[in-house]
């Protein structure tokens, strides 16, 4: 496995010297960045020892994702794919809690119908890129939909892509009280991108004494032949960039 943490420029001057991998940044802020801009964004971070591999944020959060259009979501989804393959990115996770959420008045089932819709439109899209999508479960406070890794499970294989995957997010995974073992219904392959933050509420970097829980979680993934990237992914403070290095080689208990 390796090891990668979620941020944009302001995350080079220290991540590759701690021992992160790979940068993770958001498509939101990507797709906004001139083509010009991106191609430096990749030069700095090669010249730091860091791949792009994956993004997140794939949708931003006042966007309402049901209202749109096949082709207004194809319009939006192609400059995040072209900032993508700029930078090198291979995956591109979609949390997108907010846009994805049920609206109010929508039956469950229907908005489940239409994340499926909308996933099979951009899913398309994004193998004529040779891009992955990994849906994110994530936990209860911030979506109404897709919260579990079974829920995760059942949606992407209803959607039929080979292209379109599942995420596991340690922190959402924990925070909804999830099993473990659910992780043994994925099948080989199905689970393609990782996230962390430490097993607390305070969703913060990964610390000394979170390093028993950390191995359970570390234990599994490497049990289910899991060989992909861990981005860390954690609320940070204004001295994180002091800690990076702590974090890092808590993670490295991954490799």
């Amino acid at each position: 496995m390796k090891l990668g943490i979620c941020g944009g420029t302001e995350t080079l001057p220290y991540a590759a010297g701690c021992g992160f991998e790979c940068l993770e940044p958001a498509a939101v802020v990507i797709r906004g960045m001139d083509n010009g801009a991106l191609v430096s964004f990749r030069r700095q971070a090669e010249e730091s020892g860091l791949i792009i591999r994956s993004t997140n944020g794939f949708f931003p959060g006042d966007m309402k994702l049901y209202e749109q259009t096949d082709m207004q979501l194809l319009s939006y989804a192609e400059r995040n794919y072209e900032a993508a393959g700029i930078l090198g990115v291979k995956i591109m996770v979609v949390g997108s809690g907010a846009a994805r959420s049920v609206p109010e008045g929508m039956d469950r089932r229907e908005a489940e119908e239409r994340f499926i819709h909308v996933m099979d439109i951009i899913g398309g899209r994004a193998e004529e890129h040779g891009i992955t999508l990994a849906i994110e479960p994530l936990r209860y406070a911030e979506s109404n939909l897709i919260n579990t890794l079974r829920e995760c499970i059942e949606i992407r294989r209803r959607t039929g892509r080979d292209n379109v995957l599942c995420l596991l997010d340690l922190f959402h995974f924990y925070s909804n009280g999830e099993d473990l073992n659910d992780l043994d219904l994925l099948s080989p392959g199905e689970l393609c991108h990782v996230h962390i933050a430490r097993p607390d509420p305070d969703r913060g970097y990964p610390r000394e004494e979170d390093l028993p829980k950390i191995k359970e979680w570390a234990d599994k993934l490497k049990q289910i032949g899991y060989g992909g990237i861990v981005s860390l992914e954690c609320s940070r403070g204004a001295d994180f960039d002091k800690h990076a290095e702590e974090a890092a080689n808590i993670l490295k208990i991954f490799r």
